[in-house]
């Protein structure tokens, strides 16, 4: 009888998955069967996630990398396919949080660095060392990208063109790939309802949460439920794509208390 698990017996990567969305895509894969390879910089964070598949039933392995580092994603993969003899999929999700309080003439120098570093070659790193592998089992690849990418909005002239790339990658290595029997996605969510997300106080929640349809932001798992369908079967006619998890924020301008901003940012 076959199983109505939608990642049976796959071997999935996920980075940034030591908290945040990324440790509940973690959870959420190993109960649909995946064999997880659980990967951050914070390996406590890591270790964590793996218990908490463990003790739910699940399979999965803490690999400490940061996704800066070219050396540290290899040996990612290599950790992977040296614990379960393949590769079916790898979603490269860490990042860094967008800026949202300096405009580009007051925003460090040093910023623009430190998003490229992370959210560009962190996720172009996965997908070149992950290639060889799921080349082999015509695997998939996820990548978070963000709506930040297709709106022109206040403070993010870093994070925005960062994930702009990303998005860019994804349908670049979609057809590189895809005539290798490799399918590429991005993810781009808007605000979501995340820890660290809800901390940041009402005012501003209630701010980010005018920007969608339904005046409020999205659920983590309604996150994860998109990335499950992407990482699954069930989507093998879709490659090249970005899934918009926003509520329907990128319909409309991003919302942003414009004199306050513009306070902040004098000339």
């Amino acid at each position: 009888m076959a199983s109505d698990k939608r990642l049976n017996g796959k071997v999935m990567i996920i980075t940034g998955s030591g908290s945040g969305f990324g440790r509940a895509g973690a959870i959420r894969f190993a109960a649909e069967g995946a064999k997880v390879v659980v990967a951050d910089i914070n390996m406590a964070g890591a270790e964590e996630t793996v218990r908490l598949i463990q003790q739910a039933g699940g399979e999965a392995i803490a690999v400490k990398c940061n996704v800066a580092k070219a050396e540290d994603v290899q040996a990612m993969v290599e950790a992977a396919t040296a614990a379960y003899g393949r590769l079916d999929g790898i979603w490269n999700n860490a990042g860094i949080q967008g800026e949202t309080a300096q405009d580009i003439a007051h925003c460090p120098v040093d910023m623009i660095d430190r998003y490229v570093d992370i959210d560009i070659k962190g996720v172009w790193y996965g997908c070149h060392f992950a290639a060889r592998e799921l080349v082999k089992t015509k695997g998939v690849i996820l990548n978070t990208a963000s709506i930040v990418a297709s709106l022109g909005t206040f403070g993010c002239s870093t994070y925005g063109p960062a994930k702009g790339a990303v998005q860019s990658l994804t349908y670049t290595v979609a057809w590189e790939l895809g005539r290798l029997g490799v399918r590429c996605n991005c993810i781009s969510p808007y605000c979501v309802a995340t820890p660290g997300t809800v901390n940041q106080g009402k005012e501003l929640l209630e701010l980010q949460a005018s920007g969608t349809v339904y005046n409020r932001l999205a659920e983590v798992d309604e996150v994860v439920n998109a990335a499950v369908f992407l990482m699954s079967d069930a989507s093998s006619a879709v490659t090249g794509f970005d899934l918009r998890v926003d509520l329907g924020a990128a319909t409309r301008s991003m919302p942003w208390d414009i004199q306050k901003f513009m306070a902040a940012n004098p000339y």
